[in-house]
Protein backbone atom coordinates (compact mmCIF):
# COMPACT_ATOMS: atom_id res chain seq x y z
CA UNK A 1 0.00 0.00 0.00
CA UNK A 2 1.50 3.38 -0.97
CA UNK A 3 1.73 6.28 1.45
CA UNK A 4 -1.01 8.90 1.43
CA UNK A 5 -0.04 12.24 -0.07
CA UNK A 6 -1.49 15.67 0.52
CA UNK A 7 -4.28 16.85 -1.73
CA UNK A 8 -2.82 20.34 -1.27
CA UNK A 9 0.26 19.72 -3.42
CA UNK A 10 -1.44 21.67 -6.19
CA UNK A 11 -2.36 24.53 -3.86
CA UNK A 12 -1.38 27.84 -5.44
CA UNK A 13 -0.28 29.92 -2.53
CA UNK A 14 2.69 31.08 -0.53
CA UNK A 15 5.58 28.79 0.39
CA UNK A 16 8.25 29.28 3.03
CA UNK A 17 11.34 27.06 2.79
CA UNK A 18 9.51 24.95 0.16
CA UNK A 19 6.71 24.20 2.66
CA UNK A 20 3.20 25.23 1.61
CA UNK A 21 1.53 27.79 3.88
CA UNK A 22 -1.86 26.11 3.80
CA UNK A 23 -5.18 27.37 5.18
CA UNK A 24 -6.28 25.92 8.51
CA UNK A 25 -9.44 26.15 10.59
CA UNK A 26 -8.40 27.55 13.95
CA UNK A 27 -8.99 30.17 16.60
CA UNK A 28 -5.24 30.31 17.28
CA UNK A 29 -3.73 33.58 16.08
CA UNK A 30 -1.10 33.42 13.37
CA UNK A 31 -0.33 33.95 9.68
CA UNK A 32 -2.18 30.90 8.28
CA UNK A 33 -4.91 31.72 5.74
CA UNK A 34 -8.34 30.81 7.17
CA UNK A 35 -9.98 27.62 5.97
CA UNK A 36 -13.78 27.23 5.92
CA UNK A 37 -14.93 25.21 8.93
CA UNK A 38 -16.83 22.75 6.72
CA UNK A 39 -13.78 21.90 4.60
CA UNK A 40 -10.92 19.52 5.37
CA UNK A 41 -7.66 21.30 6.14
CA UNK A 42 -4.10 19.95 6.25
CA UNK A 43 -4.41 19.14 9.97
CA UNK A 44 -7.51 17.03 9.31
CA UNK A 45 -5.52 15.36 6.57
CA UNK A 46 -2.61 14.71 8.92
CA UNK A 47 -4.86 13.06 11.51
CA UNK A 48 -6.73 11.03 8.89
CA UNK A 49 -3.56 9.60 7.32
CA UNK A 50 -1.39 9.39 10.45
CA UNK A 51 -2.05 5.76 11.43
CA UNK A 52 -1.25 4.61 7.89
CA UNK A 53 1.62 6.94 7.00
CA UNK A 54 3.46 6.49 10.31
CA UNK A 55 4.55 2.99 9.25
CA UNK A 56 6.52 4.30 6.25
CA UNK A 57 10.27 4.90 6.51
CA UNK A 58 10.39 6.52 3.07
CA UNK A 59 8.06 9.12 1.64
CA UNK A 60 8.20 10.52 -1.90
CA UNK A 61 7.68 14.28 -1.75
CA UNK A 62 5.40 15.49 -4.52
CA UNK A 63 5.02 19.13 -3.54
CA UNK A 64 4.91 21.78 -0.84
CA UNK A 65 1.74 20.27 0.61
CA UNK A 66 3.58 17.02 1.28
CA UNK A 67 6.35 18.85 3.13
CA UNK A 68 3.81 20.48 5.41
CA UNK A 69 2.05 17.13 5.87
CA UNK A 70 5.34 15.44 6.78
CA UNK A 71 6.16 18.07 9.41
CA UNK A 72 2.70 17.88 10.96
CA UNK A 73 2.79 14.07 10.97
CA UNK A 74 6.07 14.18 12.88
CA UNK A 75 4.62 16.75 15.26
CA UNK A 76 1.48 14.67 15.88
CA UNK A 77 3.78 11.78 16.80
CA UNK A 78 5.63 14.08 19.20
CA UNK A 79 2.30 15.01 20.82
CA UNK A 80 1.40 11.35 21.37
CA UNK A 81 4.82 10.69 22.88
CA UNK A 82 4.48 13.70 25.17
CA UNK A 83 1.20 12.35 26.55
CA UNK A 84 2.29 8.76 27.19
CA UNK A 85 2.27 9.30 30.96
CA UNK A 86 -0.46 11.94 31.11
CA UNK A 87 -3.82 10.59 32.21
CA UNK A 88 -5.74 13.85 32.72
CA UNK A 89 -7.25 15.73 29.79
CA UNK A 90 -6.61 19.05 31.53
CA UNK A 91 -2.93 18.24 32.08
CA UNK A 92 -2.68 17.00 28.50
CA UNK A 93 -3.88 20.36 27.18
CA UNK A 94 -1.29 22.19 29.30
CA UNK A 95 1.52 19.85 28.24
CA UNK A 96 0.78 20.21 24.53
CA UNK A 97 0.50 23.98 24.77
CA UNK A 98 3.99 24.10 26.30
CA UNK A 99 5.28 21.72 23.63
CA UNK A 100 3.83 23.92 20.87
CA UNK A 101 5.43 27.16 22.01
CA UNK A 102 8.86 25.93 23.05
CA UNK A 103 11.73 26.82 20.67
CA UNK A 104 11.85 24.38 17.77
CA UNK A 105 14.12 23.77 14.80
CA UNK A 106 13.30 24.99 11.29
CA UNK A 107 15.14 24.43 7.98
CA UNK A 108 18.66 25.76 8.21
CA UNK A 109 19.07 24.93 11.92
CA UNK A 110 21.55 22.23 12.86
CA UNK A 111 18.78 20.38 14.75
CA UNK A 112 16.48 20.25 11.71
CA UNK A 113 15.72 16.54 11.19
CA UNK A 114 14.58 16.56 7.55
CA UNK A 115 17.89 17.48 5.97
CA UNK A 116 17.61 19.01 2.51
CA UNK A 117 13.94 18.13 2.05
CA UNK A 118 13.16 21.78 2.77
CA UNK A 119 15.26 24.69 1.57
CA UNK A 120 16.84 26.97 4.19
CA UNK A 121 15.31 30.43 4.62
CA UNK A 122 16.37 33.17 2.24
CA UNK A 123 18.27 36.04 3.82
CA UNK A 124 15.61 38.75 3.52
CA UNK A 125 12.55 36.77 2.56
CA UNK A 126 10.17 34.21 3.94
CA UNK A 127 9.20 36.45 6.82
CA UNK A 128 5.63 37.24 7.81
CA UNK A 129 3.28 37.55 4.84
CA UNK A 130 1.67 40.64 6.36
CA UNK A 131 3.62 43.92 6.00
CA UNK A 132 5.87 44.73 8.91
CA UNK A 133 5.15 48.03 10.71
CA UNK A 134 6.91 50.92 9.05
CA UNK A 135 8.80 53.50 11.12
CA UNK A 136 7.57 57.09 10.88
CA UNK A 137 8.97 58.95 7.89
CA UNK A 138 10.70 62.23 8.58
CA UNK A 139 11.40 64.91 5.99
CA UNK A 140 15.03 65.20 4.89
CA UNK A 141 17.26 67.97 6.10
CA UNK A 142 16.49 70.88 3.71
CA UNK A 143 20.16 71.82 3.61
CA UNK A 144 21.30 68.31 2.66
CA UNK A 145 18.49 66.98 0.52
CA UNK A 146 18.80 66.94 -3.24
CA UNK A 147 15.03 66.89 -3.62
CA UNK A 148 13.34 69.82 -5.28
CA UNK A 149 12.04 72.51 -2.97
CA UNK A 150 9.51 75.30 -2.95
CA UNK A 151 10.21 78.60 -1.27
CA UNK A 152 7.67 80.58 0.71
CA UNK A 153 8.46 84.18 1.64
CA UNK A 154 7.07 85.48 4.90
CA UNK A 155 8.05 89.11 5.35
CA UNK A 156 11.80 89.27 4.96
CA UNK A 157 12.25 85.56 5.76
CA UNK A 158 12.25 82.65 3.34
CA UNK A 159 10.99 79.19 4.42
CA UNK A 160 12.11 76.18 2.42
CA UNK A 161 9.66 73.25 2.11
CA UNK A 162 10.85 69.92 0.69
CA UNK A 163 8.61 68.81 -2.14
CA UNK A 164 9.52 65.18 -1.57
CA UNK A 165 9.87 63.15 1.60
CA UNK A 166 12.61 60.65 2.16
CA UNK A 167 11.76 57.15 1.01
CA UNK A 168 11.52 54.88 4.09
CA UNK A 169 14.01 52.06 4.22
CA UNK A 170 12.49 48.58 3.97
CA UNK A 171 12.13 46.74 7.25
CA UNK A 172 14.31 43.65 7.16
CA UNK A 173 12.42 40.66 8.56
CA UNK A 174 14.65 38.02 10.19
CA UNK A 175 14.85 35.01 7.90
CA UNK A 176 12.59 32.10 8.72
CA UNK A 177 10.30 34.10 11.00
CA UNK A 178 7.34 33.61 8.66
CA UNK A 179 7.71 29.83 8.64
CA UNK A 180 8.30 29.76 12.38
CA UNK A 181 5.10 31.72 13.05
CA UNK A 182 3.08 29.46 10.74
CA UNK A 183 4.43 26.23 12.24
CA UNK A 184 3.86 27.51 15.78
CA UNK A 185 0.22 28.23 14.90
CA UNK A 186 -0.16 24.76 13.38
CA UNK A 187 1.50 23.11 16.38
CA UNK A 188 -0.94 24.78 18.75
CA UNK A 189 -3.94 23.73 16.66
CA UNK A 190 -2.66 20.15 16.31
CA UNK A 191 -2.34 20.01 20.11
CA UNK A 192 -5.93 21.15 20.60
CA UNK A 193 -7.23 18.48 18.22
CA UNK A 194 -5.03 15.71 19.64
CA UNK A 195 -6.44 16.29 23.13
CA UNK A 196 -9.98 15.86 21.81
CA UNK A 197 -8.88 12.83 19.81
CA UNK A 198 -7.03 11.08 22.61
CA UNK A 199 -9.43 11.56 25.51
CA UNK A 200 -13.04 10.43 25.72
CA UNK A 201 -15.81 12.55 27.23
CA UNK A 202 -15.46 10.71 30.56
CA UNK A 203 -11.74 11.61 30.70
CA UNK A 204 -10.40 8.14 29.91
CA UNK A 205 -7.73 7.74 27.27
CA UNK A 206 -8.08 6.22 23.81
CA UNK A 207 -5.43 3.51 24.14
CA UNK A 208 -5.60 2.62 20.45
CA UNK A 209 -4.46 6.08 19.42
CA UNK A 210 -1.92 6.25 22.26
CA UNK A 211 -0.27 3.05 21.07
CA UNK A 212 1.00 4.86 17.97
CA UNK A 213 3.36 6.95 20.12
CA UNK A 214 5.87 4.09 19.73
CA UNK A 215 6.06 4.60 15.96
CA UNK A 216 8.51 6.95 14.24
CA UNK A 217 7.40 8.26 10.88
CA UNK A 218 10.31 7.98 8.43
CA UNK A 219 12.43 6.89 11.41
CA UNK A 220 12.68 10.55 12.49
CA UNK A 221 11.75 12.79 15.40
CA UNK A 222 11.42 16.56 15.60
CA UNK A 223 14.06 18.21 17.76
CA UNK A 224 14.13 21.36 19.86
CA UNK A 225 16.19 24.24 18.60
Amino acid sequence: MPAYHSKFNSFEGEEFCSMAILPITTSVRGPAPPSPADEEDVIDETIKYFRANVFFRNFEVKGGGDRTLIYLTLYLGACLKELERVSSKTEAAKSLHQLAIKPFAIPGDSAWCLGGMCSPPKSMAEGPSHPAPQPPTLPPDPLLSKASHTRTTVGRHSIIHPDEFATPRPVVVPSGEGLKAYLKQCREEVGLRVVELLYYADGSKNKWWQSFSKRKFMGKELKDR
